[in-house]
């Protein structure tokens, strides 16, 4: 009986993580090279252009890779796995990817970069409610498909420019 038991549990197991959808992370690398095409930033002195990411090493390989081949504004583009606890270099970044693993930090970044030009995206639906620039999600009443939406006054409170053809394709 502990048999069957078992084997029904892994079957129905298997099938809900069939139904679990994640966002594609080299979708995600790519909306985040292309948005950087769509934001000005005031400024920049620095040669590199810093992308901050707090998750895991896994969230950062194809943004790293797409990376690589890509400038912002002819500066070098660094992908840096940063700790909710280093202060200066998530300063440092001009983009602060937040993992949905690592949503429950949103709060905490937005007051520490309030007023910096620095964009907080997140993969999480409606975390533009609290304060992140853009967030990423998977629409589930559209197949699945990856979208995004743009918290344009926050961003512009930050001192940065978003085009409108951005703005134009977020979703609502």
């Amino acid at each position: 009986m502990k048999k069957i038991f078992c084997l029904i549990a892994i079957i129905f197991g298997i099938n809900f993580s069939i139904f679990s959808q994640q966002l594609d992370k080299k979708l995600v690398s790519l909306y985040m090279l292309n948005f950087t095409k769509h934001i000005e930033w005031p400024n920049m002195n620095s040669q590199q252009f810093v992308i901050g990411v707090i998750g895991s090493p896994n969230d950062i390989v194809e943004l790293t890779k797409m990376a690589n081949a890509r400038k912002v504004n002819g500066k070098q583009i660094i992908i840096k796995l940063v700790s909710q606890n280093n202060l200066q270099e998530i300063k440092q970044s001009q983009f602060l990817l937040i993992s949905e693993e690592k949503s429950a930090l949103l709060n905490q970044m937005v007051e520490l970069l309030k007023d910096s030009p620095v964009i907080i995206v997140t993969e999480k639906k409606g975390l533009i409610k609290k304060g992140a620039s853009i967030s990423m999600f998977l629409d589930e009443d559209d197949d699945f498909k990856t979208k995004f939406q743009i918290n344009k006054l926050k961003i512009e409170q930050n001192g940065l420019k978003v085009s409108s053809e951005l703005v134009a394709l977020s979703s609502k």
